[in-house]
């Protein structure tokens, strides 16, 4: 997981953003560690189903970010992450 988390990290705290008030140098963006809710709810009998619901979402928001990244660097880190995200052992059956 710290081959996914690590790069995603590393991008994200180097983005500048725009707050509603300007400060100098402009603040940067920290990594989203949270819990994501799938649709299959708390039920511990559909844990491998939320697994599969989630990697599939995970690899669906980096392709995204590599269409927006702007810069080759991003895309090429985004990429690697993507490579440690498909070989996550991930349920093979639903």
């Amino acid at each position: 997981m710290v081959d996914v988390l690590k790069p995603v990290a590393d991008i994200l705290v180097q983005q500048p953003y725009e707050p509603l008030t300007r400060t100098s140098p402009a603040p940067t963006g920290a990594p989203p560690f949270e819990f994501y809710p799938t649709s299959q709810g708390d039920n511990p009998k559909d844990i491998d189903k939320a697994a599969t619901e989630l990697h599939v979402a995970i690899i669906t928001h980096l392709n995204e970010a590599i269409k927006e990244a702007g810069t080759d660097i991003q895309r090429n880190a985004l990429k690697s992450i993507i490579f440690s995200a498909e070989r996550i052992p991930w349920p093979q059956s639903t």
